[in-house]
This record gives C-alpha cells, sequence and structure tokens, in this order.
C-alpha cells in the first residue's frame, strides 16, 4: 500500500500547488506524473483482477489461432509480436501502461482543461486503478479519450475511424459512436434525474430478466458469452454510485452556471449523463459497468468547472476538501477489493 500512498500524497500536493506554479514547471509535473503512474501500473507483479488471464494469453499467443470467441485480433497479434520479438510478459504490460497513460493524459491536454487536476481525478476516481484490469478494454478506453477533441472539432470521419481501430483490440468499443451523438444533443437535468429514477425502477421488476433472455435468443451465439455477465445477482456495488451522485447533484443544480464557464461543458455533462445512465444499470446487469468506461471521462472532465463555480478565495478550500475525498474515496476502494491492485507487488526483471 505504501506505492500507493505516496503516489496519492505526491498527486495531492501537485494538485493544490497547481495554480501558483507558471506554465513551463506545470508541464514539468505532467511529466513527473505521467513517468510515475506508468512506471507504477508498467511494474506491477500478478496485481489487477485480470492480469493472470492477460499472462496466460501472452503465454500462449504463439500457439494462438484466431477465433471470433477469444480475444481480439488486434490484441492477439500485439501479444504474438511481443513474444516474437523475445519480450517478456512484464515488458509488455510496460508498454501498454505508458500508451494507456500517454493517450489520457495526451486527450486532457488536448481538451484545454486543468490538465494535473484532470490527471488528480482520474488517479482518485479509480479510472487509473481499472486500467490495470481490463487491459483491452483500457486501450481501446484510453483511445476514444485520446481522440475526444476530434469530436468538438467536428471531425467525425476520424474519430469514427480511431474507433474502428479500437475495435480490433476490444469489440464493445462501438458504444462510444454515440458520443458524437451527444455532442449535438442537449440533455435537461431535471428530465434525466426523471429518467434515471425511472429506471432504476423498471430494472427491478423481474419481468426485465426475462425480456433480456429474450433478446438473447435472437442475437448470433457468439453473444451468448455475455450472458453470464449480463445476469449476474450482484451488480455494481452500490458504493460506486457514492462519488458520481454527489457530483451529478452539482450538476444539476448548476447547470446554467457550467455551461456560462465552458462552452464545452454540455458536450462533458452528455458523457456524465450516460456514464451515470450506465452505472445505475449497472447494479443490476453488470455487463453496463464496462459499456459506462467509454462515458466515465465525462465524470471528471466536469470536476474543474464546478471548482470555479465558488468564488476565488474559496476554491483553495475547496481544493483541500477535495483532496481529502477524492483519498479517502480511492483507498477506501482500493483496501475493499475494487480492481484487485491490494496488496501491491512489483516486477522489475524485464
Amino acid at each position: 500500500m505504501a506505492v500507493y500512498v505516496f503516489l496519492l500524497f505526491l498527486i495531492s500536493i501537485f494538485y493544490l500547488i497547481r495554480k501558483s506554479l507558471p506554465v513551463k514547471f506545470q508541464n514539468v509535473i505532467i511529466l513527473v506524473l505521467f513517468l510515475l503512474i506508468s512506471f507504477i501500473e508498467g511494474f506491477r507483479y500478478k496485481v489487477g483482477t485480470d492480469t493472470a488471464m492477460y499472462e496466460t494469453i501472452y503465454n500462449n499467443s504463439l500457439h494462438t489461432v484466431y477465433s471470433d470467441e477469444f480475444v481480439e485480433i488486434g490484441y492477439l497479434y500485439l501479444n504474438k509480436f511481443f513474444v516474437m520479438m523475445g519480450l517478456s510478459f512484464q515488458l509488455f504490460l510496460l508498454a501498454t501502461s505508458f500508451f494507456i497513460n500517454y493517450n489520457y493524459i495526451k486527450g486532457f491536454i488536448k481538451l484545454k482543461v486543468d490538465t494535473i487536476a484532470l490527471v488528480f481525478f482520474y488517479v482518485t476516481s479509480g479510472i487509473y486503478f481499472s486500467t490495470f484490469n481490463t487491459l483491452r478494454q483500457a486501450i481501446a478506453t484510453s483511445i476514444i479519450v485520446f481522440s475526444l477533441n476530434l469530436v468538438l472539432e467536428k471531425k467525425y470521419f476520424r474519430f469514427t475511424l480511431l474507433v474502428f481501430v479500437s475495435f480490433f483490440f476490444h469489440r464493445s468499443v462501438f458504444v462510444a459512436l454515440l458520443i458524437m451523438l451527444l455532442i449535438r444533443v442537449t440533455i435537461k437535468p431535471v428530465t434525466f434525474v426523471y429518467l434515471v429514477a425511472t429506471i432504476f425502477i423498471i430494472f427491478n421488476l423481474p419481468i426485465i430478466d426475462d425480456l433480456i433472455l429474450g433478446i438473447f435468443k435472437f442475437l448470433p451465439v457468439k453473444y451468448s458469452m455475455y450472458m453470464e455477465e449480463i445476469f449476474s445477482d450482484e451488480g455494481v456495488k452500490l458504493v460506486n454510485l457514492i462519488l458520481p451522485t454527489i457530483v451529478l447533484i452539482a450538476v444539476v443544480l448548476n447547470y446554467k452556471k457550467l455551461l456560462n464557464i465552458n462552452e464545452n461543458n454540455r458536450f462533458f455533462i452528455n458523457l456524465f449523463f450516460i456514464f451515470y445512465l450506465c452505472l445505475i444499470i449497472s447494479t443490476k446487469f453488470l455487463l453496463f459497468y464496462r459499456i459506462s468506461s467509454y462515458f466515465e471521462i465525462g465524470l471528471i472532465l466536469i470536476l474543474p468547472s464546478i471548482i470555479l463555480l465558488f468564488n476565488i478565495k474559496d476554491r483553495p478550500i475547496v481544493d483541500v476538501f477535495l483532496v481529502i475525498v477524492f483519498v479517502i474515496y480511492i483507498i477506501g476502494k482500493i483496501l475493499m477489493g475494487h480492481y484487485g491492485v491490494f496488496p501491491y507487488e512489483s516486477n522489475f526483471k524485464l
């Protein structure tokens, strides 16, 4: 746990002092944080719920023939390439960690939002730690975050092309095409709250299970592998709703003010709304938790603007409060066993 405490301490200090630093030094901090989070993730050893599975895939990849019921072809051949080059699985983890974190941070920079703040929330909201597990989807999601600026710039063809490339690493990424619709619509907060409440009630009706089961009868056989996931008895633990719900309340109460702060906030809020909607559904159907990850970025993109709602004199106090809340939140989730990243072990043998 010491490595996580060090990371959270350092990233919190940088977050708190960021406004008092010149731009050039802020860029140095961003580079330092990028290297730190990438090395921590890349040198992990048997850390992350799905890491053991990915190591098995890696070790057997050279003799594995692609099948659409197995991992995506792009991910499989990426494994084959590393193995053929005589590189270890640890080096593979290090390379993918650098790739994923670079895409996230470069995506933040291109969106021209408070980058150091976004890196802080990226780590403390849990998005960073989730990339320890869902390696294939993390690669795909990072590409989406990297290319979000293309949606804002209405370069839809290039965005669609990158989604297509991401498909070779995770099939579910086509859900991200919905992002192009979110830039063009307005989701009114009051309407959204009513929608969430309605869905929460409806999805707890017994008949819904029968309807979902009926849908699978009409889908290709290969999609039957998702049936076990979608009918998880537990769903996502309600603790995952605590932080997003607090942010949702802040967004609903200050919607118009947030739009005035940043013209892109309408898009960021729409992303957050869809993320929250998927999160609600995932309390019943676990599969939607994976789908929500393509929109989870909206949760942290809106936070810097929420901070700007407060007076300049009060913002340092707000920053301290957020550091306390987010650090306690992520430490609690780690200790509860979320992401499977505790205890942390490392391996420096490449």
